[in-house]
C-alpha cells in the first residue's frame, strides 16, 4: 500500500506543477522535454543491467508512437490545467479508463455486466459535469482542451493495454518499454530546444521546473508497477483505487489554489469516484 500511496501522490502532484508553470511563466514545451529527458535518465539508471542484454523488440516501434502521444497529451494537460483548473484536468485524464475497458469488451471479448455498463455511462457523465459551466456559451474556455485530454489519454491507455496483451510476457520488466516511451517522448520534444528563450534566467527556470516535474512523473509509474507486484489485490482493483486517489488529490489541490468550481463540477467529482468504484466491482463479478 505504501507504493500505491506514493504513486497516487506523485501522479496527483503533476497538476500542481502545471499551476506553478503558469505562475512562474515556464515555457511548457521545453519544460516537458526536460521532464521526459529526466524520466529517461532515471529509467536508464534503474534498468541499466537489463538494458545491456535487451535485444531489438517489436514493441519498440509501438513505443515510438506512444512517446508522441505522451508528450502531446502532457502539453495539453498543462494547458487544460491553466484554462480549467487541476480538478477538471485530472478527471478528464483519469476517466479515460473507459477506453481500455471498452477495448477489452469489444476487441478482447471480455465479459460485461450491467455494473460495467453503468460505470462507463457514469464516466462520460462525470466528464460532462466537470467541464460544464453555467455560462450560456456552448463551450467555456478550456472545454475543448479537456475533451482532447480525455480522448488522447484514452488512446494511451488502449496502447498500453495493446502492448500488455500482444508483446509482454510474465518475465517482461514493464519498466523497459516504459523507458522507451519516455525516451521517444524526449525525442519528439527535441524541436522545442530550437526555440530560443528570451533570457538565460528563463532558460534556467524552465530546466529547473522540467526536472522537478520529471521526478514525480517517472516515479508515479515506477511505484505503480511496484504496487502491482506487492498489492494483496488484483490490478482490476488496484487501478481504480489509484485513479480515485489521483482524483481526490487533484480536487484537494483545486481547493488549495482556490480555483472556481461550480455545483456541477462537485457532482462531477463525486460521479467520477462512483464510476470508478462501480467498474471495479463489476470487473470482479464479470
Amino acid at each position: 500500500m505504501i507504493y500505491l500511496l506514493a504513486s497516487i501522490l506523485c501522479s496527483g502532484s503533476l497538476g500542481i506543477f502545471f499551476k506553478f508553470f503558469e505562475k512562474k511563466n515556464v515555457e511548457i514545451k521545453k519544460a516537458i522535454f526536460v521532464n521526459y529527458l529526466t524520466c529517461t535518465i532515471l529509467g536508464v539508471v534503474l534498468t541499466f543491467n537489463e538494458l545491456q542484454k535487451l535485444p531489438l523488440k517489436n514493441w519498440m516501434i509501438v513505443t515510438l508512437i506512444m512517446g508522441l502521444l505522451f508528450i502531446v497529451t502532457l502539453e495539453l494537460m498543462a494547458q487544460a490545467t491553466k484554462k480549467s483548473g487541476i480538478s477538471a484536468m485530472v478527471i478528464s485524464n483519469k476517466m479515460s479508463l473507459i477506453f481500455p475497458v471498452s477495448y477489452g469488451l469489444i476487441i478482447l471479448g471480455e465479459r460485461v455486466n450491467w455494473l460495467i455498463i453503468l460505470g462507463i455511462f457514469s464516466c462520460l457523465l462525470s466528464v460532462y459535469l466537470i467541464t460544464k459551466s453555467p455560462k450560456k456559451s456552448s463551450f467555456r474556455e478550456g472545454t475543448l482542451l479537456l475533451i482532447a485530454v480525455f480522448f488522447l489519454s484514452g488512446t494511451i491507455d488502449v496502447g498500453i493495454t495493446f502492448l500488455e496483451t500482444h508483446f509482454f510476457t510474465n518475465n517482461t520488466n514493464f519498466m523497459l518499454p516504459t523507458l522507451f516511451i519516455f525516451g521517444s517522448a524526449a525525442f519528439w520534444g527535441l524541436p522545442s530546444l530550437f526555440k530560443s528563450s528570451r533570457t538565460d534566467a528563463k532558460k534556467k527556470s524552465t530546466v529547473f521546473w522540467g526536472i522537478l516535474l520529471g521526478i514525480p512523473n517517472f516515479f508515479s509509474i515506477y511505484f505503480l508497477f511496484l504496487s502491482l507486484r506487492s498489492a494483496p489485490f488484483p490490478s482490476s482493483i488496484l487501478f481504480p483505487i489509484n485513479n480515485m486517489g489521483v482524483i481526490l488529490v487533484g480536487f484537494m489541490a483545486s481547493l488549495l489554489f482556490k480555483e472556481k468550481l461550480y455545483s456541477s463540477n462537485y457532482w462531477g467529482v463525486l460521479l467520477a469516484l462512483f464510476a470508478i468504484g462501480i467498474m471495479a466491482i463489476g470487473s470482479q463479478i464479470a
